[in-house]
């Protein structure tokens, strides 16, 4: 199962990287629900809904990630 997240949660972020939102979401998704306190793909989940315009549960995926929430108007939201 540790593999599975893991596999997923790196899927996750190949996704988002390429733009395709959709399959990033779902595998964030897929890696959260193998392990509902995985804070990777908490955060990379809330990184896709912020893109997606989905701001109020982005938002809340990225507190709940445990990431330091950034916002810059050129380049949008990050996470450390």
């Amino acid at each position: 199962q540790l593999q599975q997240r893991t596999q997923n949660g790196n899927l996750g972020g190949t996704m988002q990287g390429l733009r395709r939102l959709k399959e990033a979401e779902a595998s964030y998704r897929k890696a959260i629900f193998l392990k509902n306190d995985y804070n990777p793909a908490i955060a990379g989940l809330g990184m896709v809904l912020m893109k997606k315009g989905q701001h109020k549960e982005g938002l809340a995926n990225l507190r709940r990630g445990n990431g330091v929430i950034f916002f810059n108007f050129e380049n949008g939201v990050t996470i450390q």
